[in-house]
C-alpha cells in the first residue's frame, strides 16, 4: 500500500512539511474475521502493534510511504484510521462490495460507519441525474444486515446506537460538501428517492423491528438513548415506505411518550413526512405540541424550528405565517435562531426557492433587524455570503439581495458580512 500525505498551504506558509499521522489500520479476512498483527510482517514504516483492538499503529511521518504486508493467505478488506486515529480527509478507492462488507463486519465503530457513510453518500451522488433508478443491490443486501443485526443487539447503549447512525443517510449538507456545485434539489430528491426505496423494500423486517419495542420507563443513560435513536429511525423508515399504518404509530407514539426525544422524533417524523397521508396527522401533533408547551420558551423553539425545516417550496409561506405568530417575537434572538435561522441555514430546498422568494425574504428580515440587533442580523446573513456554491441562476438571485442590503443597512457588523461576501 502506497501512502500519501497533501498538507495545504495557508496564509504566511505556502509549503508546509509532512505531519506525523497516526494512522489505525485493521485487516479482515474473507470471513469477516480480524486478522491479527502478530500473524503479519509489516515493513516499509514505524508501527506499534495493538493486539486488544487487532490492528496495527502506522506511524506516517513522509510525505510517501510504501507499506508491504507480508504473511496473508489472501487479498484483506482494509479498515482505514480505526478509532479515527487521526483528523484526515481520507481519499482512497475502495469498491461497493468491499465497504459494504466493512458495513456489515468491521470490528471497530467508527471504521464501521464510516464505510456505510462512504458508501450511501458514493449512491447516493451517482443518483442526482437518476434519483428514481432502482437501489443497488450491494447497498439494499447490507442496509438488511443491519437490519436483522438490530433484533439481536445488545441493549449496552453502543450495539443499538450504531446501527442507527449506520442506517442513517448521510445528510444534505454533508452531501453539498462533495460536490462543486450545490444544486441542492437534485440532492434532496436522489436522498429522498433512495430512503423511501430502501423503506419499501425492507417494510416487513422494519415493522417486525418496530413491533419489538416494549414499553420502558425512562431512562437518561446510554442503553435508553440508544434504544430510542434506534426505535425513532426505524419509525420514520416505516412512514416513508408509505404504509399508511405507520402514520397511526407514529401518531400513538407522540401520545404515549414520557419524553422530549420521543415525542419531538414522533412530530418530526410526521411533520418532516413526504407521504400525504401523514399531513392531518402533523397539523394535529403540532397543535397538541404547542397546547401542551406553549408555557415553555425553550421548548417553543423546536415547535417553530421543526416546522421552519419542513422540505419543499411552500414552507416560505408557513415560515411567513410564523413570524406574526404569538410564539414568534422578533426581539427575542432565540426565536430569530429557531425559525429564521432554521429555515435559512438548515432548510435548502426551502430557502433556494428557484424564483429567489426565500432570499428575498430573509434579506428583508435582514434589513429589518439591522438597527434593532445587527449582530443577529450579521449571522443571518451566512447563508447568502455562499453565493458561490450553487448554480448560475441561484447566484445572481442570492447576489442581488446582498447588493440590496449594501444599500440599505447602517451597521458595521452586517456590513462587513456583505461586503466580504460581494467583495
Amino acid at each position: 500500500m502506497t501512502f500519501e500525505q497533501l498538507v495545504p498551504p495557508t496564509p504566511g506558509q505556502p509549503s508546509k512539511a509532512p505531519m506525523h499521522i497516526p494512522f489505525v489500520l485493521g485487516l479482515l479476512n474473507e470471513a469477516g474475521e480480524d486478522l491479527l498483527p502478530g500473524d503479519l510482517s509489516i515493513t516499509g514504516v514505524e508501527t506499534t502493534a495493538r493486539p486488544a483492538e487487532a490492528s496495527v499503529l502506522l506511524h506516517l511521518r513522509e510525505a510517501e510511504h510504501t507499506v508491504t504486508i507480508s504473511g496473508l493467505s489472501g487479498p484483506p478488506a482494509l479498515s482505514l484510521l480505526r478509532d479515527f486515529s487521526a483528523p484526515v480527509k481520507l481519499v482512497v478507492a475502495q469498491s461497493d462490495e468491499e465497504l459494504a462488507f466493512l458495513m456489515v463486519h468491521d470490528s471497530d465503530g467508527f471504521a464501521r460507519w464510516d464505510a456505510a457513510d462512504r458508501l450511501m453518500a458514493r449512491i447516493l451522488l451517482s443518483r442526482l441525474d437518476t434519483p428514481d433508478a432502482p437501489v443497488p443491490a450491494v447497498l439494499s443486501e447490507a442496509f438488511g444486515a443491519l437490519l436483522q443485526a438490530a433484533f439481536t443487539a445488545p441493549d449496552d447503549g453502543e450495539g443499538k446506537a450504531m446501527l442507527a447512525a449506520m442506517m442513517t443517510l448521510p445528510a444534505e449538507e454533508a452531501l453539498a460538501q462533495l460536490v462543486p456545485v450545490v444544486d441542492v434539489h437534485a440532492l434532496h430528491e436522489a436522498r429522498r428517492q433512495l430512503r423511501n426505496a430502501l423503506a419499501r423494500t425492507h417494510r416487513d423486517t422494519l415493522a417486525t423491528l418496530y413491533a419489538t419495542d416494549e414499553a420502558r420507563p425512562y431512562a437518561p443513560d446510554s442503553a435508553g438513548i440508544a434504544h430510542r435513536a434506534l426505535m425513532n429511525l426505524v419509525l420514520s423508515y416505516l412512514l416513508a415506505s408509505g404504509d399508511e399504518a405507520a402514520v397511526a404509530l407514529a401518531e400513538a407514539r407522540y401520545a404515549q411518550a414520557d419524553n422530549m426525544t420521543d415525542r419531538l422524533g414522533a412530530l418530526r417524523t410526521l411533520v418532516w413526512s413526504d407521504q400525504p397521508a401523514a399531513q392531518a396527522a402533523a397539523e394535529r401533533v403540532l397543535d397538541a405540541f404547542y397546547a401542551r408547551y406553549q408555557d415553555q420558551p425553550l421548548v417553543v423553539d423546536q415547535w417553530l424550528s421543526t416546522q421552519a425545516l419542513i422540505p419543499g417550496a411552500e414552507t416560505l409561506a408557513r415560515v411567513e405565517a410564523l413570524t406574526a405568530h404569538p410564539a414568534f417575537d422578533a426581539r427575542n434572538p432565540n426565536k430569530l435562531r429557531a425559525l429564521l435561522g432554521a429555515f435559512a441555514g438548515q432548510n435548502p430546498t426551502a430557502f433556494h426557492r428557484p424564483d429567489g422568494a426565500g432570499y428575498r425574504f430573509l434579506a428583508d428580515w435582514i434589513s429589518k433587524l439591522d438597527g434593532q440587533n445587527p449582530q443577529v442580523a450579521a449571522r443571518l446573513a451566512t447563508p447568502l455570503t455562499r453565493w458561490a456554491r450553487y448554480p448560475e441562476a441561484s447566484q445572481g438571485l442570492m447576489k442581488r439581495e446582498l447588493e440590496r442590503l449594501s444599500q440599505e443597512i447602517q451597521s458595521p457588523d452586517v456590513f462587513e458580512v456583505v461586503s466580504k461576501a460581494l467583495a
